[in-house]
């Protein structure tokens, strides 16, 4: 006889959590080993000094793993799908690894040289500490964030008394966890707080007791610490037309081909179940009840019931997106105030990619202004909630991913250096130039030993557009060829400076600023003519130049600041 599948985690098929457990005990007994910082995930190496390179090509050799550049979206998760279509809209270079003969979660990019390996999910840091629910929160509270107070427990009866204390309603949850597996809320009684604990505890040996909020549930993703996007959820459910069932709209709804089967791979949205489902039953249970007659029951209505007009009939007790939920697009509503706090709320983890879950009245108005709070943060967040809404103008997510990823400056494409009219005592000088100057660099302006340099270089030629991020025109640049060259002097406030060589002796450089300001000139490039670079010889301005590159990005007008000083 077939194991029933854990209706608690459904629509999701798992039969056992034993693995789940065993991982929970060993993330708790190995957390104090490992630092809570954000990892870097870009290569730091060329692939001859790569150790993942170098274990991955050992599995390959063993037959153990297989790349390849061809790509099934049946086989690939929806937001993984969203990563793997923007990089090859950007002629990146993107492969699927497949382990054992099987598609894997896992690919891997080829920057020039270098190799990266990801999961699911292309990001520059990553903390696996934020699905850690409960440090999550206490990191959240410390920083005076908005989230719902509650604490972590192993013991069921701390747990309760705790809860009895807090006041109901309540919300448990495993401490670790996603897809709101065994969450229960509301939990309004002593009864139903014993049976929370239970349920949780079957997922996760540690459980969370928090206090209960009322309203929309949002997915809140911030990428490159700057550009944040936001989803709002909406559990499954039908409005009534006072013509039609709610059987006959659940049909008619489920007719949307973006729309898949429950437990489809490869979609976003799915269909409303009807058809009975294979799970366990409970005490006084009918066979064959799917959980959509579960919510009705609840609700006291039968699929033969016809709503009225505009009448909003829920038919789970939880957002589902896999039992049928919907998801609004709302990027564009988003008050400025919260924008800045989730700005903030990023940046204390130290990853350029975190998906905020937050239950608030609306987004649209500022959060100290209403009652709301964090639940929950996510390390690798369904990025194709922007992607493929039900209602809304979908959000370039992943675009912004990768524009934060090309625009670092480990990410090089293309090296200069290795043009034939270079020598190769010049291309030898240079890579040491290239390890040496920035340490050199480093060290002088931390201890300030010169004032000269704390100006900005000559040949203002514009402003970064309010609307674009500065890592999206840094992409764009170094997709059509600018390079990031270490071996350069920092300008007081720079971000990055880009060079593009315009034949074997000139260069185009262009520097970016905190405040938005662009500034570019044209000069020799140093490895071909390194006296004349120093002594500034033929340095004049770029502005064509840039604006025949950058014309989508910036703009010509007068800052609302002192502009910076110029070098003489």
């Amino acid at each position: 006889m077939t194991q029933p599948y854990c209706p608690a985690c459904y629509p999701n098929k798992i039969r056992s959590h034993a693995g789940i457990r065993l991982q929970a005990y060993l993330d708790i007994l190995f957390q104090d080993f490992f630092s809570k910082k954000a990892v870097a995930q870009l290569p730091r190496f060329p692939k001859w000094f790569s150790a993942a390179h170098f274990w991955y090509k050992l599995m390959e050799m063993l037959g153990v793993v297989r790349f390849t550049a061809q790509f099934d979206r049946t086989e690939h998760w929806p937001r993984s799908w969203a990563i793997i279509a923007e990089a090859r809209t950007r002629r990146i270079s993107i492969e699927s690894i497949k382990l054992l003969g099987r598609v894997s979660t896992y690919y891997r990019v080829k920057f020039g040289g270098k190799r990266y390996y990801f999961d699911a999910v292309a990001s520059r840091f990553l903390n696996f500490h934020l699905d850690d629910k409960a440090w999550t929160k206490k990191r959240l509270l410390q920083a005076g964030f908005p989230a719902s107070p509650g604490k972590v427990f192993w013991s069921a009866k701390h747990g309760r008394w705790f809860g009895k204390k807090l006041g109901f309603p309540l919300a448990v949850k495993p401490a670790r966890g996603t897809h709101a597996y065994h969450v229960s809320a509301p939990v309004r009684t002593a009864e139903e707080l014993a049976r929370a604990i239970n349920l949780a505890k079957q997922y996760d040996p540690r459980f969370i007791v928090e206090r209960f909020l009322i309203g929309n549930l949002y997915r809140v993703t911030v990428i490159n610490f700057n550009q944040v996007f936001v989803a709002r959820r909406e559990a499954p459910n039908v409005s009534g037309d006072g013509a039609h069932t709610v059987r006959e709209l659940v049909k008619l709804k489920n007719t949307d081909p973006r729309r898949g089967e429950t437990g489809q791979r490869d979609t976003t949205l799915h269909k409303i179940p009807l058809p009975p489902l294979n799970l366990p039953l409970k005490k006084g249970e009918k066979e064959g009840v799917t959980t959509t007659e579960i919510a009705l029951t609840a609700q006291g209505l039968t699929l033969d019931h016809v709503p009225a007009p505009g009448e909003k009939i829920i038919l789970h007790s939880k957002p589902s997106i896999g039992s049928g939920g919907d998801i609004y697009e709302e990027t564009p509503l988003l008050h400025p105030e919260n924008r800045e706090m989730f700005r903030r709320a990023a940046r204390i983890f130290g990853t350029d990619l975190v998906g905020f879950d937050m239950i608030a009245e609306d987004l649209n108005r500022p959060y100290h202004e209403q009652n709301c709070g964090i639940i929950e943060a996510n390390s690798i967040p369904m990025l194709d909630f922007h992607h493929y809404p039900t209602q809304g103008a979908p959000q370039n997510a992943a675009g912004a991913l990768w524009d934060g990823i090309i625009a670092d400056k480990r990410v090089r494409y293309v090296y200069p250096l290795m043009l034939p009219q270079r020598s190769l005592w010049t291309r030898l000088l240079w890579h040491f130039l290239d390890v040496a100057v920035p340490l050199v660099r480093d060290w002088v302006l931390r201890f300030a030993m010169t004032h000269k340099f704390l100006r900005r270089q000559r040949f203002h030629v514009g402003w970064i557009k309010p609307e674009v991020a500065p890592e999206t025109a840094v992409a764009h640049l170094k997709m059509i060829g600018f390079e990031v060259v270490r071996p350069e002097w920092i300008d007081q406030g720079e971000i990055t400076g880009l060079r593009k060589l315009l034949d074997h002796e000139k260069q185009c450089h262009i520097r970016f600023f905190e405040d938005g300001e662009v500034r570019a000139h044209v000069e020799y490039a140093p490895e071909a003519r390194p006296i004349a670079h120093l002594l500034e010889q033929g340095f004049h301005a770029a502005h064509d130049i840039v604006h025949e590159f950058l014309h989508e990005f910036i703009e010509r007008r007068t800052h609302h600041g002192v502009a910076a000083k110029s070098r003489s």
